[in-house]
C-alpha cells in the first residue's frame, strides 16, 4: 500500500509539472490544473 501511495504521489507530481508546463506554454491560467490536482489528492 505504501509503494502504491509513493507511485501515486510521484505520478501526481509529474502530472502537475506537465500541466504547469502546458499552461505556461499556452499562456492559460491554472484553474483546471489546480482542480485536477485537488481531485487526485482526494482519491
Amino acid at each position: 500500500m505504501r509503494i502504491r501511495h509513493n507511485i501515486l504521489s510521484y505520478f501526481s507530481a509529474t502530472l502537475h509539472e506537465l500541466l504547469t508546463f502546458y499552461y505556461q506554454v499556452t499562456n492559460k491560467h491554472l484553474s483546471m490544473d489546480k482542480f485536477l490536482i485537488l481531485k487526485i489528492s482526494n482519491c
